[in-house]
């Protein structure tokens, strides 16, 4: 399985690494078609926020549901993850028919990103 090689800040927007990877991927299309194999190409794969600096996060899976469809609790209410993104880090999403990247942040502990917040790298 090949990884993405990056230096620390040098990383690859993950989508663009799907569509590089996966033929007839378009961002635009029905995820659902390439469900599996953005799957298989991503689990494993150590990941970095472009909203803020952090270590690399492993991905370990893709959300069942579309990130407008995920809700997340923040200030003691639940709000979408679109919405979090944009109070917490005024970040806007673009591609709410997505689903989310689920990455692994603590043992037994999980986050869920947006695709396009994240860029691909290998440690």
């Amino acid at each position: 399985m090949e990884r993405i090689v990056r230096r620390r800040n040098d990383g690859q927007p993950l989508l663009t690494y799907i569509s590089n990877k996966i033929q007839d991927f378009k961002v635009e299309d029905d995820f659902e078609k390439h469900r599996e194999e953005v799957e298989k190409l991503l689990l494993g794969v150590k990941v970095r926020f472009t909203y803020k600096q952090r270590r690399p996060y492993k991905v370990v899976g893709v959300t069942s549901n579309n990130v407008r469809e995920i809700s997340v609790y923040h200030e003691s209410k639940s709000i979408s993850l679109v919405q979090y993104y944009k109070k917490k880090y005024d970040v806007d999403v673009v591609h709410h028919d997505l689903p989310g990247v689920i990455l692994r942040v603590k043992r037994g502990r999980d986050k869920f990103v947006p695709f396009e917040l994240c860029t691909g790298l290998h440690i």
